[in-house]
């Protein structure tokens, strides 16, 4: 890292010091998680994708996101949240995870949006608990393999893994915001991205790939009912815009909406227009 990058890593660290690190414990499993200290009724619960962390989600938590409680959590081997000791690969599993999350802290009818693998979670949290849902909001969401054949399963998580064993995630990190961004984005969205790359832990990675391989996003979601917005970073590399498109028509109740000149990490890339589509699905009337 040259002396810049440390100086802007270094400002990130300082502006993430407002969202410290908190961790959740019960029935020995952790989960890490940061939220903007708001008081409301209405809470967003943010699930970052494979590459990323809950501090991916650090403009949202400086935003004031119309009076909002923001939660961004660490999923599964990730920040310093307990990896998954059974049935890594299978969504479910992580969605009873984060439902020992929200019931911990007490949420209830919470506004749910998923980034990429993160919409794998959600997706797969809103088939077995829709009614703990007010709202689902999927961000250029990853499909799954898991219609895939094992073959195909099998090459493309070891392909995952070998990713981040070969060149580590300090190599990882310098091709992320590459896979991530437009080719217009900004330096700040350069700085998140490589941030929460950087953070990544061996493990947490690999199982989140093998959940990857395994799901199937479009039968997790197809007999949901409740109101879904699908968000499309324009300029995606990784998620096919036919790929989204999809994901809003099996929904019975959705709205699938653009967000131009931004990639995969959409969010990151355009935060205002993100924080504008989103308060406008939920309904949020809370006054800045």
């Amino acid at each position: 890292m040259t002396n810049d990058s440390v100086e802007r890593f270094q400002q990130i660290t300082a502006r993430l010091a407002q969202y410290p690190l908190q961790l959740m414990t019960e029935k020995e499993i952790a989960i890490s998680y940061r939220e903007n200290g708001v008081k409301s009724t209405t809470t967003i619960v943010f699930l970052h994708g494979i590459g990323s962390g809950s501090a991916s989600w650090l403009q949202q938590l400086e935003s004031k996101f119309g009076g909002c409680r923001l939660i961004a959590w660490d999923a599964p081997g990730y920040g310093d949240s307990s990896l998954m000791a059974d049935s890594p690969s299978e969504s479910q599993a992580y969605a009873e995870r984060l439902l020992l999350f929200i019931t911990h802290l007490q949420l209830d009818k919470i506004h749910l949006v998923g980034h990429s693998l993160g919409a794998i979670v959600a997706a797969a949290f809103a088939k077995s608990w829709p009614d703990k849902i007010q709202s689902l909001t999927l961000v250029n969401p990853a499909l799954g393999y898991g219609k895939s054949s094992k073959k195909i399963r099998d090459e493309l998580l070891n392909a995952r893994i070998a990713d981040i064993e070969k060149t580590g995630v300090e190599g990882m990190a310098n091709i992320s915001p590459l896979r991530l961004l437009s080719a217009n984005a900004q330096q700040t969205a350069f700085d998140i991205v490589q941030f929460n790359t950087r953070r990544l832990r061996h493990y947490g990675y690999s199982q989140a790939a093998s959940l990857l391989v395994s799901s199937d996003l479009i039968a997790d979601i197809e007999n949901y009912t409740k109101p879904v917005l699908v968000l499309y970073g324009a300029e995606d590399i990784v998620v096919p815009e036919e790929n989204a498109l999809l994901v809003a028509k099996v929904c019975q109740s959705s709205i699938f909406q653009k967000i131009p000149d931004a990639g995969h990490a959409a969010y990151i890339e355009q935060a205002n227009v993100f924080e504008r589509l989103l308060l406008s699905f939920i309904g949020n009337k809370i006054k800045q």
